[in-house]
This record gives C-alpha cells, sequence and structure tokens, in this order.
C-alpha cells in the first residue's frame, strides 16, 4: 500500500485495510510517502490516530517503508522502530509478484 497522507480520513482506511489482511494471513507492505512520512518520524509528537495505526501495523507484522526524498524534505533524520527507508532494490521486486495487488491511499 502506498500511503499518501498524514492526517486523513483515507489514512486511517487504509491501517485499517493492513490489519486486516494482517489477520488474515496476508503479507503487507506499505510504503509512506508524502507528508505520510511524518508519521515514521521517531520524535513524532502528536497523538495521534493515524500514528498509532501505524504502530499497530508494525507489531502485527506489516513491513513498512519511508520515502527517502520526503524524508530528507521535511527534515526527518530518525525513523520509529521497525520502519525502513524506501529502497528500489527492496520495494520494487515486493510490487512485481504475480499474485501482488497494490493499492493507493
Amino acid at each position: 500500500m502506498f500511503v499518501s497522507e498524514e492526517n486523513h480520513h483515507r489514512t486511517e482506511t487504509a491501517f485499517t485495510m493492513a490489519k486486516s489482511l494482517l489477520s488474515a494471513g496476508n503479507e503487507v507492505v506499505i510504503v509512506l510517502e508524502g507528508p505520510a512520512v511524518k508519521l515514521a518520524q521517531k520524535s513524532y509528537q502528536r497523538k495521534s490516530i493515524y500514528r498509532q495505526g501505524l504502530v499497530d501495523v508494525l507489531r502485527e507484522g506489516g513491513m513498512v517503508y519511508a520515502c527517502p526524498y520526503w524524508g530528507r524534505k521535511l527534515g526527518i533524520k530518525e525513523l520509529l522502530e521497525g520502519i525502513q527507508w524506501a529502497n528500489p532494490a527492496v520495494v520494487f521486486p515486493r510490487l512485481s509478484g504475480e499474485s501482488t495487488k497494490v493499492m493507493v491511499w
């Protein structure tokens, strides 16, 4: 799933769907881009259902990547434990599987 909003109902929907897919035994990969990368910042200060949704996805075994371009643009230096900077060599192969479904929120 590509998630691009930090504070939007679509963000909540994406994380809710991710948790449902994980509980059904599916592999879930989330790529945060745009303002959504703020949610990955270790020092994120806002109390937010969106941040909690992301933490829940991580706890339930989802893989989360953050766009390094947006990280630099937003001045993010350190990511929440369990989140990695996106890398085409890692992300692209995960998107190209025959049974892979890609959702954009």
